[in-house]
């Protein structure tokens, strides 16, 4: 069994630990991107969740009882455009918590447009793949 989750509601993807998502820190940042013609748009989020919360823990793994969690949304609201909403960020399960070097870590990552665009790459490429997703149907 995966020790990490994928939950869907209101139009976001949650990749968190199977035991649940705490959020007693977090940085938000919001960038262009949309899923490519032909791809399911949860199918992306979901992926996108994946990618940005496994960089996250290569950020943070020397911070003892940091658990990442990550929360992918979309806004369509603009005829033509579409905006990635991230949310980066976890339980800590440590004092005194490392709060400000956390933080810092993750703003730093989530405006790396090298980042960005390795991850909607990755992203598209993992949605793409039909029935390799085992939590599809979760």
């Amino acid at each position: 069994m995966s020790r990490w989750r994928d939950m869907h509601a209101d139009g976001a993807a949650l990749h968190a630990p199977a035991r649940g998502a705490r959020f007693d820190v977090a940085v938000h940042a919001a960038w262009d991107a949309r899923a490519p013609e032909g791809i399911d748009r949860a199918r992306f989020r979901r992926a996108l969740a994946r990618q940005i919360r496994q960089d996250a823990w290569r950020a943070l793994r020397t911070v003892r009882g940091f658990v990442p969690a990550v929360e992918v949304a979309s806004d369509h609201s603009r005829p033509g455009r579409a905006r990635v909403l991230a949310t980066a960020g976890g339980r800590l399960d440590c004092r005194p918590a490392p709060r400000a070097l956390i933080e810092h870590r993750l703003a730093e990552l989530l405006a790396d447009p090298a980042s960005r665009l390795r991850w909607s790459r990755n992203a598209a490429r993992a949605a793409a793949r039909r029935g390799a997703d085992p939590q599809e149907g979760s």
